[in-house]
């Protein structure tokens, strides 16, 4: 449940906040209430602070309150300064600071500097000092915080010497902030202890190198470029794709790195990544090991609420568009022959139907099959008969036009469809013997010599033919086998 905003703090008070907030916090704030509605009401606010969608609103606890920020890069001062800003702003009496703080992880003391007696003293701070919050608030401070008497009258971090229960002495980092409603004498102190510091600089500096191990294992190429498209840090597939190390990379621009063709489909989306914009875009990236297809996801890097740089990176998609594209031949066309199959054919067949009827033009249907294919399977194999019609499919399709549509129909039989003729019936005798006489040729088939010999129906479509595609078909298989009958290796021809 969020807490009801209590009376907006006078200006003295508000002057206090700033002054306190400035030190602790380096990048543009605003102080502000917010009601149920979601509007908001500036209290104070940095001289360069702008309201912008990427603002993190932290609130403070028991005021209803919001202290808005534009990034989190000030982490270890802000849950300390959240808990003062939360505290001020219930004018602080001094007996609520333990439960205020009291499940802050920063260690944070009140104390009276001209009695030096700690006045309260939250877990966080016991811990540190390894004492009860009764020992502290027991003891003179000087006992517990030897080194308070040297420290400046100043919200700056200040090195502290301080005295833990055990008796052991060391440093820790101090921020001494005056309170404008108490005594002038008290003070919050705010304890860091730079041993924890050093130890999450060396984790952080640990999970970057097991970071930068991790992207640089990764199968797709990663860069972070600044806004002038340089390389801010480029991961180790470069040197795979382009020959270029990863660190040589640094500096250099993008349009040294990618082919002119590849930045041009980039332009847009890098400009759109200037704007806080994210978008994805394939290209054909030419490469050391080849040329790729690729997905480029162009991302926006954001940095106290503007683009600081962008990030590219690309993804190999070849074998998977290879395989769509397979899929896509497989689901149309014959495995064995790399024909379209029977369906594309009728497909194809129904559509230049259509255009016949429109253009008035002639039409000519070829089918045809393999003369003895029964026997040559028993005598020689399934092998050799499927190189049989592998060979048959060459020629069919060297031999037709660009516009002419080949296919095989079932086993050993293929249609043609041959469109936009000017003489049909000599125009598709003409086409058919061409395709007779580059069987008959000899040649190697399975290391075999030979020469296949077909059987064909022709079927002139004229300008007043009506029938169907089914009924075409059954013509030209029923012109087929009269040519087969007529003497193998002929051609019959049929007009429906």
């Amino acid at each position: 449940m969020q807490d009801a905003p209590l009376t907006q703090p006078d200006d003295a008070t508000l002057n206090h906040l700033v002054t306190l907030i400035q030190p602790l916090l380096r990048s543009p704030w605003a102080l502000v209430s917010i009601d149920t509605t979601g509007a908001t009401q500036r209290l104070c606010a940095h001289p360069n602070f702008t309201a912008t969608s990427s603002l993190i609103a932290t609130p403070l606890s028991g005021t209803g309150f919001h202290l808005l920020h534009a990034s989190d890069e000030n982490a270890a001062t802000l849950p300390l300064l959240c808990s003062l800003l939360a505290a001020w702003l219930q004018q602080w009496p001094s007996p609520h600071l333990p439960a205020l703080c009291e499940h802050s992880p920063q260690a944070l003391l009140l104390i009276d500097i001209q009695r030096e007696r700690i006045l309260a003293a939250n877990a966080a701070a016991a811990r540190l000092l390894q004492s009860t919050r009764a020992e502290l608030c027991s003891l003179p401070a000087k006992v517990m915080l030897p080194g308070l008497a040297h420290c400046a009258d100043t919200t700056a971090a200040q090195a502290l010497e301080v005295c833990s229960g055990d008796g052991q002495s060391f440093q820790l980092t101090a921020y001494l902030v005056p309170h404008p409603t108490l005594s002038s004498a008290v003070r919050a102190l705010f304890l860091e202890d730079p041993r924890a510091l050093r130890h999450w600089q060396e984790q952080a500096r640990i999970h970057e190198g097991h970071l930068h191990l991790l992207i640089d294992h990764l199968p797709s190429l990663v860069a972070v470029l600044d806004t002038d498209y340089r390389y801010l840090f480029g991961n180790q597939l470069h040197h795979l794709w382009f020959k270029i190390p990863s660190q040589a990379l640094v500096g250099q621009a993008l349009e040294e790195v990618l082919d002119e063709i590849t930045l041009a489909r980039l332009q847009a989306p890098l400009r759109g990544a200037q704007r806080g914009e994210s978008a994805r875009v394939e290209a054909d990236l030419p490469t050391h090991q080849g040329e790729k297809r690729v997905e480029f996801q162009v991302l926006p890097w954001p940095r106290e609420g503007r683009v600081c740089g962008i990030y590219l990176i690309a993804h190999d998609i070849s074998e998977h568009r290879r395989q769509d594209n397979t899929h896509a031949l497989e689901t149309t066309h014959d495995a064995l022959t790399a024909l379209p199959h029977r369906h594309s054919f009728m497909q194809s067949l129904r559509a230049a139907m259509s255009r016949r009827s429109r253009s008035g033009r002639g039409m000519a249907l070829l089918y045809l099959g393999v003369d003895g294919m029964r026997m040559l399977n028993e005598s020689f194999g399934m092998e050799y008969g499927d190189q049989v019609l592998q060979h048959l499919a060459r020629v069919l399709h060297a031999s037709i036009r660009a516009t002419d549509f080949a296919a095989r129909i079932d086993g050993d039989e293929f249609a043609i469809i041959l469109e936009a003729l000017e003489q049909p019936e000599a125009d598709a005798r003409r086409i058919a013997d061409k395709i007779i006489r580059q069987l008959d040729q000899p040649t190697r088939i399975a290391g075999r010599p030979s020469r296949l010999r077909i059987s064909m129906g022709i079927v002139i479509i004229g300008a007043h033919t009506h029938s169907g595609v089914d009924l075409l078909i059954t013509e030209g298989n029923t012109a087929m086998y009269h040519a087969k009958n007529d003497g193998r290796g002929g051609i019959h021809i049929t007009r429906p």
